[in-house]
């Protein structure tokens, strides 16, 4: 038998004139445990791959989205950026809690 222990996802989301690649980390429940930007390739913006800001996103509720999009601060001079990630993570984790939950 197998028995899942949590969730990998890869994911490109767009900055200004590129994408960008990281991934998210879930446990079995779908709650994130990690998020890490893998490739940045804007010349500005790339304070989004600052661990300490990506920590915002652990254990982050996503079921309201104007309660999430507060609980996780702006980056002067990375706006494209962190609104791309933010949107696409919580849309990704909705999705994935929607799968674990059929």
């Amino acid at each position: 038998t197998s028995v899942i222990l949590g969730y990998f996802v890869v994911a490109k989301a767009p900055s200004k004139f590129h994408e960008f690649d990281y991934y998210i980390m879930f446990n079995k429940k779908g709650m994130i445990l990690k998020v890490e930007v893998l490739q940045y390739r804007e010349n500005y913006g790339a304070e989004i791959c600052n661990k300490r800001w990506l920590k915002k996103f652990l254990n982050i509720s996503t079921s309201n989205f104007a309660q999430y999009n507060q609980r996780i601060d702006g980056i002067s001079g990375a706006t494209i950026s962190v609104n791309s990630i933010k949107k696409d993570v919580f849309k990704l984790t909705n999705t994935l809690k929607e799968s674990i939950a059929k």
